[in-house]
């Protein structure tokens, strides 16, 4: 009996024995998979969630953060809104370039208007 090797006992309580480390690792390597692509995912739901947020009111990243440093972002009341929101609807059918929803702002306002308004502070 020299020549059959080690003697391994599986039975129903251990059908892995620790002589088949491969088995370990794949399972390590499959959870560790599973936890970053569950981690990417909520990262990736959160990142949609505040852009389609942003996008309703059509406001960019800078001035959600920065609001309290724009002037034309202060309204009455204390109230903190970007001029160039239109509604949920609208704002979110220009934000996905739907035709006859786009606005040329460059039309609305001009560089004379922003130089004066630079000028004010």
């Amino acid at each position: 009996m020299g020549g059959l090797g080690p003697r391994v006992c599986v039975s129903a309580l251990n059908p892995f024995p620790p002589t088949r480390g491969w088995y370990w690792l794949v399972l390590g390597a499959a959870a560790g998979h599973l936890a970053l692509s569950s981690a990417a995912t909520g990262l990736l739901a959160w990142q949609l969630a505040i852009t389609a947020s942003d996008a309703s009111r059509n406001i960019t990243t800078n001035e959600r953060i920065n609001a309290a440093r724009y002037k034309y972002m202060w309204h009455g009341g204390g109230s903190c809104r970007s001029p160039f929101d239109r509604g949920i609807v609208q704002n979110l059918l220009q934000f996905l370039g739907v035709r006859g929803y786009r606005v040329d702002w460059g039309s609305v306002y001009t560089l004379d208007d922003y130089v004066v308004q630079i000028g004010e502070s």
